[in-house]
């Protein structure tokens, strides 16, 4: 089972479209608001430059995507 994790934030219109996909397709995932559940440290380790950063990963691979991309995030939990 992969894991999706969401940075983004709640004034983040395409963060909102991102969610709202997710709820719509039945994935689980987990959001962080980058303004009230993260330091800037955090933020830079994962490398988060620009949201939403979705981060999906299973017990061998970790990928990472930044923007709303349904085609691109549905190809990575696929495979």
């Amino acid at each position: 089972m992969k894991s999706i994790m969401v940075y983004g934030a709640k004034w983040c219109s395409y963060c909102k479209l991102l969610e709202k996909w997710l709820v719509e397709n039945a994935y689980n995932y987990e959001f962080k608001d980058i303004d009230n559940d993260l330091n800037d440290q955090e933020l830079g380790i994962y490398g988060v430059q620009g949201i939403p950063f979705i981060i999906i990963k299973d017990n061998e691979t970790k990928h990472t995507i930044e923007g709303f991309d349904p085609e691109q995030i549905k190809n990575v939990i696929g495979s």
